[in-house]
């Protein structure tokens, strides 16, 4: 009402002075021009009254009409919050005459969604790598980072892929017992896998070996025969077992080999160990050594009777020469020398096509070498072909293998330079397990490798 007021009488004043000015402003008559001005949202508006001396006054005042902020304009300009992945964006409203922000808002739009990708870190893991299995995460939204419910296999991430089994674990329980302890060897177990548990392939020994309980000079535990006092020893490289490498102050016709010695393993008879060693008749190899070295028994002349243990893996043509056993014609089968289940070795005049006698499990190293045979039939059960078995058999075309095989040995079918074909009667998987020395066929000529059942 003031406001009002006030307006009215500064109307009166102008029109008063204007007038008195038209009259007496040095003889010149205000000619005066009006014009209205709208009044705006912050300004009052008014009517102008402008003459063309330049005079002008000011009249009819009319109230700013103030902002109207209704008008919701969804731009860059007028934005409070983005739009995010569950909400939609907020704007300030603005008035609809000028433009101008105000406090109230909307929202506008709709919400942005999740976009979800693969981010391998701790907060999103789901299950951590374990030996055989990636680690597994959750798969999180790129903008807000919430954690989806879709997963994804991490293997390719650092740390994601799965770490492989580690079998240094040493547990001597059931579980993982592979043979117990005897009378000359402590009880065998697999190693295990230190994160799992899974049972490996390395094996460890555990405890203390049972002891032999000597009845009649037989151990009524294993059956193994009470051994021959006073022999030589000498522990391995790996000093893991024992050597048998002479006579030593033995004086028994009767020569029992023991399967361990002083709390450990007898695993081999080395070289030239008892040559020339004229008192032994007899033989008798206990269970657990695994090799007789060459010329071990050479020319023992009295040695005729020979047991040897399913121990045996490796041994030579002429571990046993100049021995009464290889002498002795009726010990040799078709031409060919055995001893138990092991061939020792042909007689060079062997030729033709020659089968090995069924029940054979080892055949020694050199047993064939050099020989004139043109075909050779390995049947199933020959475990181990020894080093050089076959070597340079020059007339060799044909050499049928059984799937029983584990290791050819060095040089086996080296320098067969007529060789065109290799059976092996198994697969070639199984065909790949088997363990081959170094340069077992070197020097072959260029024969197929055949795969076939019996």
């Amino acid at each position: 009402m003031r406001r009002k007021f006030i307006l009215t009488m500064m109307t009166i004043l102008c029109v008063s002075a204007g007038a008195f000015c038209f009259t007496a402003c040095d003889g010149h008559s205000h000619n005066y021009i009006e014009s209205k001005v709208d009044p705006t949202c912050t300004k009052d508006g008014y009517t102008l009254h402008l003459c063309d001396c330049g005079e002008s006054y000011m009249d009819s005042y009319i109230e700013a009409t103030g902002h109207s902020f209704v008008a919701e304009t969804a731009t860059e300009a007028y934005c409070k919050v983005l739009a995010t992945c569950t909400k939609k964006g907020v704007y300030f409203k603005s008035c609809t005459e000028c433009g101008e922000k105000g406090e109230e808002t909307f929202e506008y739009g709709e919400p942005l969604g999740h976009k979800y990708v693969e981010e391998a870190s701790e907060k999103y893991l789901k299950s951590p790598a374990t030996c055989t299995q990636d680690a597994i995460y959750y798969k999180s939204c790129v903008l807000c980072g919430e954690k989806g419910e879709e997963t994804f296999n991490g293997g390719i991430y650092e740390n994601g892929a799965a770490t492989g089994h580690t079998f240094t674990a040493q547990t001597a329980t059931e579980e993982y017992l592979k043979s117990p302890a005897t009378c000359a060897v402590k009880a065998v177990y697999y190693k295990s896998c230190l994160s799992c548990g899974k049972k490996g392939n390395e094996t460890f020994e555990y405890g203390e070996v049972n002891g032999h309980n000597y009845v009649d000079g037989v151990c009524d535990t294993c059956g193994g025969l009470k051994p021959t006092e006073g022999l030589e020893y000498s522990l391995s490289k790996n000093k893991d077992y024992y050597i048998i490498t002479g006579i030593g102050s033995a004086n028994s016709a009767n020569l029992v080999i023991p399967s361990d010695y002083n709390g450990m393993p007898v695993k081999e008879i080395g070289e030239v160990a008892f040559d020339k060693c004229e008192a032994i008749t007899s033989l008798f190899i206990n269970k657990g050594v695994e090799k007789i070295g060459n010329f071990a028994f050479w020319n023992c002349k009295n040695l005729s009777d020979i047991t040897l243990p399913d121990s045996i893996t490796s041994l030579w043509y002429a571990s046993f020469s100049g021995t009464q056993y290889y002498k002795d014609r009726s010990n040799w089968e078709n031409d060919v020398l055995y001893v138990g289940d092991c061939l020792i070795v042909a007689d060079s005049s062997l030729s033709g096509n020659h089968k090995v006698k069924e029940g054979t499990r080892v055949i020694a190293n050199g047993a064939f070498m050099g020989n004139g045979i043109t075909g050779i039939d390995i049947p199933e059960g020959v475990t181990h072909i020894g080093d050089e078995a076959f070597s340079r058999c020059a007339k060799l075309i044909e050499a049928d293998l059984p799937a029983s095989l584990v290791s050819l040995g060095d040089s086996a079918f080296s320098y067969c330079e007529t060789l065109i074909t290799m059976v092996y009667y198994g697969n070639e998987e199984q065909w790949e397990n088997v363990k081959k020395g170094w340069w077992w066929d070197y020097e072959t000529a260029k024969y197929v490798l055949m795969f076939k059942e019996r």
